[in-house]
C-alpha cells in the first residue's frame, strides 16, 4: 500500500501509534494480573505503573536516511521479513519484535547536527545461534563490524552497524 507523499508522515505516525496501542492492549489482555502490591491497591486506590506487570515491546522505530538501503540491510543481511512498505515507511518483523523504518523526522525533534550519530546510547540485541558465524557472514557482505565477537562467562557478543550507523549487538547466551 502506498500513501500520498504529503500525508505520509501523518499516516506513518498514526500507524505507529495504532500498532503500538494494539500491541499494548494485546499484552494487557494476555499478561498475568499480579496480586495487589500494597494496602492502597487492595483498597482500590490507583496502583503505580511500577507495581503492575511490565509492558511488552511492540517495535523499534528507526529514522533512516535511505529507506531502500535500510530494507536491504534488515531483510537481506539480517533476515527480517518486510510486512508493509510505503515511500517513506516500512514495517519489518523479527522473530519477536517489529523493526519499523521511517525516512522522515518527527516534528518535535531538533534538527540533526552535521555528523551526529544515530541511536547513540541504545543498543538493541539480536539473539543469534552463533555470534562468530553471523559476524563473519555480515563482514563478508560488507556490513560494518563495530566490535568483533567477545566471549564472556554467560554469553558471546559482537556489535554491528546498519547503513545509518545504528549499532546493534549479536548475542548468544551460553
Amino acid at each position: 500500500m502506498f500513501f500520498k507523499p504529503y500525508r505520509a508522515p501523518q499516516i506513518a505516525a498514526a500507524l505507529a501509534l495504532v500498532l503500538f496501542a494494539a500491541g499494548c492492549e494485546q499484552a494487557e489482555k494476555t499478561a498475568a494480573k499480579p496480586e495487589p502490591a500494597s494496602v492502597e491497591a487492595k483498597e482500590g486506590k490507583q496502583e503505580s505503573p511500577a507495581a503492575s506487570s511490565a509492558p511488552s515491546i511492540h517495535h523499534i522505530l528507526l529514522e533512516v536516511a535511505d529507506l531502500d538501503r535500510s530494507i536491504v540491510f534488515y531483510r537481506d543481511r539480517m533476515g527480517l521479513k518486510v510486512k508493509s512498505q510505503s515511500a517513506e515507511f516500512a514495517t519489518l518483523e523479527s522473530a519477536n519484535v517489529g523493526v519499523y523504518l521511517w525516512s522522515k523526522r518527527w516534528d518535535w525533534e531538533k534538527p540533526r547536527q552535521e555528523g551526529e550519530r544515530n541511536g547513540l546510547g541504545m543498543y538493541p540485541h539480536f539473539a543469534v545461534d552463533d555470534v562468530g558465524a553471523w559476524t563473519r557472514r555480515l563482514k563478508d557482505a560488507g556490513v560494518t563490524i563495530v566490535q568483533e565477537p567477545r566471549e564472556y562467562k554467560t554469553f558471546s557478543e559482537a556489535f554491528i552497524a546498519d547503513p545509518d550507523g545504528y549499532t546493534w549487538a549479536l548475542i548468544k547466551s551460553k
